[in-house]
């Protein structure tokens, strides 16, 4: 059968009349008076059910339902799911986290690209190249080809008089939805997908947004702030704090794009002059070894730091000479990622050098604990908003015990987990966001 909606001569109506059924077998048609919608007024009508998601409709199939013409429509969203893949992945985990992840388009570098497998990669659609967006590899009977060689000329047929600030409209995405599949090994040695969903990175960028100077009302995070990104993007920390919220508060955001050694990291922190840094332990200890030790070693410093009278003013000096060293502008070097070298820890407590320890995991996108105003050496700070923590133990001040961790930046979930348990993982009974998650499920 075909059908077909009959409408009235009236122009610009957006009614119909009734419908013609079609035998094309015996070419016997039938016409039903039933007044509706057409097509395209069902479209529009149900998308602007919707209209805070910006979901699309898919083209109306008709269909007999109780004997009524009834259109039926799909309602997709135009939200996607970003995979972060670290560069220095080999080809092999490559391959796994984009199969695993069942991703559909893959960015990367050229000679990342000439080292993977389409054929470990069945549901792959497309590769699009980093240095210049085009499309280097593509499925047979897929299109992403002929949309990338026509975007201009899309954007300029949808935007006749220029793109303006009016015309940015961003997702309306529940805040229980997945955006986000970060994958991370635990001890035993399998990566696996944490899925980070709205709300879990929203309690981490809210805590950020609040985040304030001791004894002041400056914000660590402001438009037109400053910050230096180094640590890896495909990684929650580095993702969190040295993007996310940096681009939240309207902030300018310099990448640096070589390994961040010392040498290089320092002249860049120089010139940039950040207004907040995160970073990992691994780096802070090199600058104390490398630009620190080699004064403090020296006999003159020596013989001065054991002299009372003069100590404090040296170690006012070194903690000046150290703030400089990071550009002279920065409020607070926040360090989390592993545990701080206690002679380092120590020294910087002695100076009163201006920094902080966090504890965090991808799981809670990540932050768990911090304290920006008065950190207690040794300690991880305190619990975020929001947050609470808690040891699985009958004496937690005495016996260790697992970490339990509760509230809005606890994930959804583990992707694919039945398969891992199918692995006979140790993962206990976890549950979704507000109910305790045990650490020791991923590791």
């Amino acid at each position: 059968y075909m059908y077909t909606g009959v409408t009235s001569i009236t122009t610009g109506d957006n009614s119909i009349t009734g419908f013609t059924l079609i035998n094309q077998r015996t070419k016997e048609a039938k016409f039903y008076r039933v007044s509706g919608a057409t097509e395209n007024a069902a479209q529009e009508a149900a998308q602007g059910k919707v209209q805070q998601y910006s979901y699309t409709a898919t083209f109306p199939l008709l269909l007999n339902i109780g004997n009524e013409p009834t259109y039926f429509m799909a309602l997709k969203d135009n939200s996607v799911v970003i995979v972060p893949i670290l560069q220095d992945f080999n080809p092999a985990d490559v391959e796994n986290i984009v199969t695993h992840s069942e991703s559909r388009i893959l960015f990367a570098s050229d000679s990342h690209w000439q080292t993977l497998d389409t054929d470990r990669m069945p549901q792959l659609e497309a590769a699009v190249s980093l240095k210049n967006y085009s499309v280097i590899y593509e499925k047979e009977g897929t299109t992403v080809a002929d949309a990338v060689a026509t975007i201009d000329a899309s954007f300029a047929e949808k935007y006749p008089n220029g793109f303006h600030v009016e015309d940015i409209k961003f997702n309306v995405i529940p805040n229980d939805e997945m955006i986000l599949l970060n994958y991370t090994s635990g001890t035993t040695g399998s990566s696996k997908g944490v899925m980070l969903s709205v709300n879990n990175l929203t309690g981490n960028m809210v805590f950020a947004r609040d985040m304030k100077k001791p004894n002041s009302d400056d914000y660590y995070f402001y438009a037109g702030g400053r910050s230096l990104s180094f640590l890896p993007l495909a990684h929650a920390y580095g993702c969190a704090f040295d993007f996310i919220a940096q681009f939240v508060a309207g902030g300018h955001i310099t990448f640096l794009t070589r390994i961040p050694s010392p040498k290089v990291l320092l002249k860049a922190m120089d010139e940039i002059k950040p207004d907040c840094i995160f970073t990992v332990p691994l780096v802070i200890e090199k600058i104390y070894k490398n630009n620190l030790l080699p004064l403090l070693n020296k006999t003159t410093m020596k013989v001065a730091m054991n002299i009372p009278i003069l100590s404090n003013r040296v170690y006012s000096e070194i903690k000046n000479k150290l703030i400089n060293v990071f550009g002279g502008r920065f409020r607070m070097i926040v360090i989390g990622g592993a545990p701080l070298n206690k002679e380092v820890e120590d020294f910087f407590v002695k100076i009163k050098f201006p920094f902080t320890v966090g504890y965090g995991m991808t799981e809670c996108a990540p932050l768990i604990s911090v304290d920006t105003v008065n950190y207690a050496p040794h300690s991880v700070g305190k619990p975020i908003d929001d947050v609470e923590v808690k040891i699985d133990s009958q004496d937690p001040y005495s016996i260790p015990g697992e970490i339990l961790v509760k509230g809005r930046n606890v994930m959804v979930d583990i992707i694919n987990i039945d398969a891992l348990l199918k692995m006979n993982l140790a993962l206990p009974n976890y549950q979704r966001p507000y109910k305790w998650m045990y650490k020791n499920m991923v590791d």
